[in-house]
């Protein structure tokens, strides 16, 4: 991403005992962090070279220790990543309200709003590694509900999936995810398929937004399993009356 919200009196209070070199190299750490959305190197002198600091390697270090943690996968920062998230969160957003848009118009401008209201919904989309590649998603209409192969509903299922994992925010154990995702799915028609991973979804952005403790670092195939969204009812009762009379009007 290229831009970020940048809290200046927090900043300040986090920081003010930094001196100069430690607090330009935060601010120019935290601006690749943001750049890339991904953990820093863990090696300090890669890190170095990549904010043109290589002379302090010792600020860095210091830097590190304090506001980011080692993990496997390098330096993260839990705060930035909270912010990530949560633009992550705005994206999914996006997309399913340009999906939505698109099938309440005119099926004879149909290609031309498509166009657009994808246009609009990537335009939110942050510039990730976390996120994978877009692929096509199979049309409901290219589908019947009932008399499919089953090679064809394992690839619907499998592109299904391939847009969940995509908009899903916690990007780890994508296998597990995947095993869960065709044990909860598998042999349903399209429409219910397309309506439980648009809910999961909702159902996960509202758990974030409301920042109910975990839900942020929570595995896809965790959440699968255990159903989570069966726990709010209400939620899922509210969902499905709002999704069918949207597509009532498709």
């Amino acid at each position: 991403m290229h831009y970020y919200q940048f809290n200046i009196g927090d900043y300040m209070r986090d920081t003010a005992h930094l001196d100069e070199m430690e607090d330009l190299a935060y601010r120019r750490m935290l601006d690749l962090y943001y750049l890339r959305e991904s953990p820093l190197p863990d090696d300090v002198k890669e890190i170095a070279k990549l904010i043109r600091m290589r002379t302090h390697c010792e600020c860095i270090a210091n830097v590190l220790r304090e506001f980011f943690t080692l993990s496997d996968k390098g330096w993260i920062n839990a705060k930035a990543d909270s912010v990530l998230t949560k633009i992550y969160s705005k994206s999914i957003k996006a997309k399913l309200a340009a999906d939505k848009r698109w099938k309440n118009q005119p099926v004879k401008n149909a290609s031309a709003l498509q166009t657009q209201c994808q246009d609009d919904a990537d335009a939110m989309l942050p510039n990730t590694q976390y996120l994978d590649t877009q692929i096509p998603i199979t049309d409901l209409e290219d589908l019947v509900d009932s008399g499919e192969s089953p090679a064809v509903q394992n690839n619907y299922l499998q592109s299904e999936f391939e847009r969940f994992w995509r908009n899903y925010p916690t990007k780890k154990a994508k296998l597990p995810a995947q095993k869960a995702f065709f044990k909860l799915l598998k042999g349903k028609t399209p429409g219910k398929v397309k309506f439980n991973v648009d809910m999961i979804l909702s159902y996960h952005m509202d758990c974030i937004e409301r920042e109910e403790i975990g839900a942020d670092k929570l595995h896809a195939a965790t959440l699968l399993n255990q159903r989570r969204w069966e726990d709010n009812p209400e939620f899922v009762q509210a969902f499905k009356a709002e999704w069918q009379l949207e597509n009532e009007h498709g």
